[in-house]
């Protein structure tokens, strides 16, 4: 299996594992357990759909956790342009 998977989509899936496991985190406060529940799925969902207001697109992410999940992301690429 591993040799019909490209390093960039094995890069992609950690990279996608590592978002759920920080947004699960901040959201229900500790470790990501596999299989997740339908309603935590549900709840990811419901975080970040967006939808358009008259004020533009909104979602439903706590503002405490959206700030939690875009700063580590925001130091690894400032990091990556050294």
């Amino acid at each position: 299996m591993a040799e019909g998977e490209s390093s960039n989509t094995r890069a992609s899936y950690r990279t996608a594992m590592r978002y759920w496991a920080a947004w699960f985190g901040a959201r229900y406060g500790r470790q990501m357990d596999l299989p997740v529940s339908v309603p935590v799925v549900v709840q990811f969902i419901v975080d970040h759909a967006e939808r358009s207001t008259k004020a533009g697109l909104v979602h439903q992410l706590p503002p405490e956790i959206d700030a939690a999940l875009v700063e580590p992301a925001s130091r690894a690429r400032r990091a990556r342009r050294r």
